[in-house]
């Protein structure tokens, strides 16, 4: 057994543990400080047509640098002490991860609600989503919960690990940065269309394969958690190719079979309506069970995601070869 699966195993422990304090210096926040930055910088040189490119240089002077910043401090750290290198290994796949801060800024925004606090709600809400959440009633709020804690079961835990058993903390961590300058860049707006269509592109292949993983691993959870596992899979057969990514749509349709409830139609983002591809069957009500229950259903995929891959791993080590 390598040593990168117990940084695998540490870091993802250690997200349990302590999800994101904000007295840990975290490296995901200098990136993001960094894009902003030379987004700026960029922007002046680049206008009109020559967006695209300018996208296409931020894209790979943020990821190719992370990737070899990790690996090569991994090398410094290994030549003092192998204990030492295992630490930053760790670190960084941690980094890299956000199980406990998915579940627990989608519990802040159920607290709220459940008080009937809803300008609170909102307020924490703001944090979580892209979307506008002013105006957002009691049933509105609960959906982009929903929603979003579908969509991050891939971007914050499952590709993560996908790519620390692939490369280790050099490719869990560039993975980050990547769905980072998604986040920031990756609109399909006016101001992003072209400046961040090369991110937004790399965001979608990387994600390609730990999307569909997070297909297979919905209705074995559905089972296990007693949720609709036939509306489960009937919502992904029917209703993910209508979303606009074509991997968050695997999630969320999976999420609004497996409970039973309908998500997407219309949103507000920076006052523009965007109407998207409803996802699931109304079968059952909107209500803060149902935030807890797709909460729940979070932590079991990255449990049993962090098994599967584990397994996979150990097959490929007994027979030689590195996952």
């Amino acid at each position: 057994m390598n040593e990168v699966f117990y940084q695998i195993f540490f870091a993802f422990t250690l997200d349990l543990m302590i999800a994101d304090p904000v007295f840990l210096p975290h490296p995901v926040r200098i990136i993001g400080f960094l894009i902003a930055k030379f987004e700026g910088v960029l922007r002046r040189f680049f206008k009109g047509k020559p967006e695209f490119a300018g996208g296409v240089i931020l894209t790979l002077a943020v990821t190719i640098p992370s990737y070899f910043f990790v690996n090569y401090l991994l090398i410094f750290a290994d030549g003092v002490s192998g204990y030492l290198s295992i630490i930053i290994g760790t670190y960084f796949i941690y980094a890299s991860i956000a199980c406990r801060e998915l579940a627990e800024r989608a519990n802040d925004v159920l607290k709220r609600l459940k008080k009937g606090e809803l300008e609170e709600a909102r307020r924490y809400l703001s944090g979580l989503v892209g979307r506008d959440t002013q105006g957002l009633d009691d049933e509105g709020i609960k959906r982009a919960v929903i929603e979003t804690v579908a969509e991050n079961i891939n971007d914050a835990v499952v590709a993560p690990l996908f790519y620390a058993f692939l490369g280790g903390a050099p490719l869990a961590f560039t993975y980050r940065v990547v769905n980072t300058l998604d986040s920031m860049v990756g609109y399909r707006n006016e101001k992003y269309a072209k400046f961040g269509f090369a991110s937004a592109k790399l965001d979608d292949i990387l994600n390609f394969i730990p999307a569909r993983l997070v297909g297979l691993l919905f209705p074995v959870v559905a089972f296990i958690l007693k949720k609709d596992v036939r509306g489960c899979v009937d919502a992904m057969r029917r209703d993910a190719r209508k979303h606009l990514s074509p991997n968050s749509g695997i999630s969320e349709a999976a999420m609004a079979g497996a409970l039973g409830v309908r998500l997407g139609g219309l949103s507000f983002y920076e006052g523009r309506a965007v109407s998207r591809s409803e996802m699931g069957k109304p079968i059952r009500s909107l209500t803060n069970d149902r935030v807890s229950e797709a909460i729940k259903i979070h932590y079991m995929i990255s449990a049993l995601a962090l098994t599967s891959l584990s397994l996979i791993n150990l097959i490929f080590h007994w027979r030689g070869v590195r996952f």
